[in-house]
C-alpha cells in the first residue's frame, strides 16, 4: 500500500490522490476539499510543497496521509485532536489491518502520536517529547530523533520557511 489521501476533518470528505501538492493545485481539487477561496488564491505565492502544504494545514481543516506498506502517516494542524481523530478512525475502520502502524503528526506544537491500529482506543497517550527542543533542532536544520536509530520525518527541511508561512494569517 503506497497510496496518498487528502481529507477534511470538519466535513469528513476524503480523496485518494496521486501526489499531494500536484493534486491540491490541480483544477478545482482544493475547492472540493474545502479549502477557502482566499487561501486557494494565495497558492501561486508558494513555489514548492515545503511551503504550500504547511500553509494549507494551518489555514484549512484538512489533513493528508500517505500509506507506506505497513504504516501510515497522518499530518494536520488542529487545536483539538477530536475531529482529526474521528476522520482517521473512520478511514482505519475501512482500510486498516490490525497491525497497521499509525503515526499522527499535529503541526500545532509538533506533537506526534503513534500506535498499532489493533491498539486504537480512540485516544492516544502523549509522546514524551520536548516540543521546544524539536523546534530548536529544526530551526538549526537538525533532524528529530524519537528513539535510537529512527528519525521523525519533517515535511519541511527549511523550518524557517515553514515557521514563517505556518504562522502567517490569511
Amino acid at each position: 500500500m503506497k497510496e496518498g489521501f487528502w481529507g477534511n476533518y470538519e466535513t469528513g470528505i476524503r480523496f485518494q490522490i496521486d501526489e499531494h501538492e500536484m493534486w491540491l493545485r490541480r483544477g478545482g481539487n482544493a475547492e472540493k476539499l474545502g479549502v477557502p477561496d482566499n487561501i486557494i488564491a494565495r497558492f501561486p505565492h508558494f513555489g514548492d510543497r515545503e511551503t504550500l502544504l504547511p500553509f494549507v494545514y494551518r489555514n484549512a481543516p484538512v489533513m493528508r496521509w500517505r500509506c507506506h506498506g505497513e504504516s501510515v502517516t497522518f499530518e494536520f494542524y488542529a487545536e483539538d485532536w477530536q475531529k482529526p481523530l474521528e476522520l482517521i478512525r473512520k478511514w482505519c475502520m475501512l482500510f486498516a489491518g490490525d497491525h497497521l502502524f499509525l503515526r499522527l503528526v499535529n503541526f500545532n506544537g509538533m506533537e506526534t502520536r503513534e500506535t498499532l491500529w489493533k491498539n486504537w482506543n480512540g485516544t492516544f497517550r502523549r509522546r514524551k517529547k520536548d516540543s521546544e527542543k524539536m523546534k530548536s533542532q529544526a530551526a538549526s536544520g537538525g533532524k528529530f530523533r524519537d528513539r535510537p536509530g529512527s528519525t521523525v520525518w519533517c515535511p519541511c527541511p527549511r523550518w524557517r520557511d515553514f515557521r514563517i508561512f505556518f504562522t502567517e494569517s490569511a
